[in-house]
């Protein structure tokens, strides 16, 4: 984009195309509330959360533990042809330095979360932030609702495709009061002046006070749906005045890089600089998690929204099943020829010991509680097996029995067949974690001092600016997913028979605990003896030289 060169003009343009990416933001929001309370409590924000069995969580944590495994997620560093053989030794350093940095920061969490809510909400963003403390470098990701990002062109299913997207965010007052002081900015009090006006203050409503400030007219006539007791629906609170802010992440034709424009309500620019003041040049530090991606919308398709109806089915199922059972616990019943109080009659006819009588002839207390059918919970079966069918789990990969299942063999067969819409997912999650793991290097690459030792013999030292421009982090043998485990595990048995690759690179592939120690046993213990063993019998071997065998 061609951005205007007069300031005022600027501010305009960096206001009209904000409110160009944010025209869905509410719309979206709106939608993604519902997901939300459905994933959380198996009902919509206007009930209360009551659903007595609420399967669209156990659901979505379940598809999220087939594509992702953090404990067991291996990087490797691949560099394209052109580069030097010489440089292809710093391939596993690099891998184990963004390993290394990839665990310290917590990234396995902050991404296993991410792809949690990815499937509520159809996609979810991971933000890198580099930060330097005594010369060492922190990268801290950040998880990013799609409610709060905002793009120019919804119909282009890529971040990187996007002339413009915008990313809005909140922060105290006294944050940013401090980040202006520190970076001794010159109109701070301007700003500070202007944002003040429009800080969000705090304020927590309770129940009675939504139902007495919503009323025109104190004197209220009339019934109200209304639950008093209190609902812990797992939101933040914060405290303290807030501000809003919007990051504007442009094009702009003239640098060939991207502008990074920092807005604070109501539309004050704090902050105009090019990316490569906040992060790595030509390059955003965003990663787009979607597991299910559209190829004509961005923030691709929820897994939890294909699962509403049947859960709302499931929610109704079981409601009548309940009121059916508490029929029959608590069974209604017909007095007929009793005088007297109704309601004392039927104290006494539930409760243990007690009894009615009456002189009238032909009277009678019949039972009206409803049958039971054989069938109770087949049809809420039937909905729970729909529901996993729609997200693409069977039986066998739940670790359930299956029918006309024989062997180990056949029901290894059925588990490569039944997952392979999950694998499908598994490989886009793939993606997502490869692109997040190269903003991983490039971060390393750009911002750390801090010198990598090669993992060779020599054990050679280099800087991470010294490292190829070039390298791409990949996940090594899809190790991202517990799916492919199994596979993995025969496939380096097979390198290994056909002598590929020795026993300590076995051991470096395999996941198996105490790694570096079986290692080292292995280096230093059973391989002298092999050695010595077959130095020994090489040696008999060569001292009998041609005596002949006497064969019994």
């Amino acid at each position: 984009m061609r951005i205007p060169d007069d300031w005022l003009q600027k501010a305009a343009f960096y206001e009209e195309i904000v409110q160009a990416c944010l025209a869905s933001q509410e719309d979206r929001r709106a939608k993604y509330n519902v997901n939300r309370m459905y994933w959380m409590f198996g009902t919509g924000p206007e009930a209360q959360p009551n659903s007595v069995y609420n399967y669209i969580y156990p659901l979505i944590d379940q598809l999220g533990a087939f594509v992702f495994a953090s404990e067991t997620t291996r990087f490797a560093a691949e560099m394209p042809g052109t580069i030097s053989p010489m440089e292809h030794t710093k391939g596993p350093s690099i891998a184990k330095a963004v390993h290394d940095e990839w665990l310290r920061s917590n990234g396995d969490i902050s991404f296993l979360l991410g792809i949690r809510k990815a499937h509520v909400y159809g996609s979810m963003f991971i933000k890198l932030r580099p930060k330097v403390f005594n010369k060492r470098l922190a990268l801290e990701p950040y998880l990013v609702d799609p409610g709060d990002m905002g793009v120019l062109r919804e119909d282009i299913p890529s971040l990187d495709r996007q002339e413009a997207f915008v990313q809005t965010y909140t922060i105290t007052m006294s944050q940013l009061v401090n980040e202006l002081q520190e970076a001794d900015h010159p109109h701070i009090g301007d700003i500070i002046t202007s944002v003040s006006a429009y800080a969000r203050e705090p304020r927590t409503q309770s129940g009675m006070d939504r139902i007495i400030t919503s009323a025109s007219n104190p004197t209220v006539i009339g019934n109200l749906d209304f639950a008093l007791n209190v609902v812990d629906r797992y939101r933040s609170r914060v405290q303290t005045p807030t501000c809003q802010m919007r990051e504007l992440y442009i094009w702009d034709d003239k640098l060939d890089d991207y502008r990074v424009v920092t807005l604070a309500e109501p539309g004050v620019v704090v902050w105009d600089r090019p990316i490569n003041r906040m992060w790595v040049k030509h390059e955003h530090p965003f990663t787009q998690i979607c597991p299910t991606p559209a190829d004509d919308y961005i923030w691709g398709i929820a897994e939890c929204e294909r699962l509403i109806g049947l859960q709302q089915m499931l929610n109704d199922r079981c409601g009548q099943i309940q009121h059916i059972l508490n029929l029959n616990a608590r069974t209604p019943k017909s007095f007929t020829g009793f005088p007297g109080v109704m309601d004392e009659m039927a104290f006494a006819v539930d409760t243990a010991g007690g009894y009615v009588q009456s002189d009238m002839p032909g009277a009678k207390v019949e039972s009206l509680a409803p049958a039971l059918p054989d069938d109770l919970f087949k049809e809420v079966n039937r909905i729970v097996q729909m529901m996993e069918e729609t997200v693409g789990i069977s039986n066998v990969m739940q670790g359930k029995g299956e029918t006309g299942v024989r062997s180990s063999g056949h029901a290894s067969q059925l588990l490569r067949v039944g997952a392979s819409r999950v694998k499908q997912r598994a490989l886009i999650i793939e993606d997502a974690l490869e692109n997040l793991a190269t903003k991983y290097w490039q971060g390393i690459r750009r911002y750390s001092t801090q010198e990598i030792a090669e993992e060779t013999k020599n054990g050679i030292r280099f800087l991470p600016a010294q490292a190829p421009a070039e390298v791409v982090i990949k996940v090594d043998a899809h190790t991202n997913s517990p799916i492919f485990v199994e596979d993995n595990t025969q496939k380096v048995f097979d390198l290994l028979k056909m002598q590929v690759i020795d026993k300590g690179e076995a051991l470096d592939l395999l996941d198996i605990p105490m790694r570096q120690y079986l290692k080292s046993h292995l280096q230093n213990e059973i391989e002298p003896k092999l050695e010595a063993a077959a130095a020994a019998a090489a040696k008999q071997q060569a001292q009998e030289g041609g005596k002949p065998r006497l064969v019994k």
